[in-house]
């Protein structure tokens, strides 16, 4: 996390440390602070599929259903076998 940290310092518009330290609080439990790196990467790429999935995830983890049904439609718009290759914990998650 603390690579993480240093790369955002440097490069505050770097959107894959913002996802990769979002997934990482997530898996932490900081939902919180994952889901603001998390949207923060998306804002940044909005076509970011790998942000979108990790978030899509958060929001199910969470019970935010509506928020990662929006996610999951937009990941299928953007590639439309991005889901397949989540991992099975994630996918049964999602529901998919």
């Amino acid at each position: 996390m603390a690579d993480l940290d240093r790369a955002l310092a440097l490069d505050p518009a770097y959107a894959s440390a913002y996802a990769s330290r979002g997934a990482s609080l997530s898996n932490l439990g900081r939902h919180a602070e994952a889901l603001a790196d998390l949207n923060r990467a998306v804002e940044m790429r909005p076509g970011y599929v790998w942000a979108l999935c990790r978030r899509a995830v958060l929001h199910a983890t969470v019970g935010r259903l509506e928020e990662a049904r929006l996610d999951i439609d937009r990941i299928r718009a953007l590639d439309s076998r991005a889901l397949e290759r989540l991992s099975d914990n994630d996918r049964a998650l999602l529901g998919r």
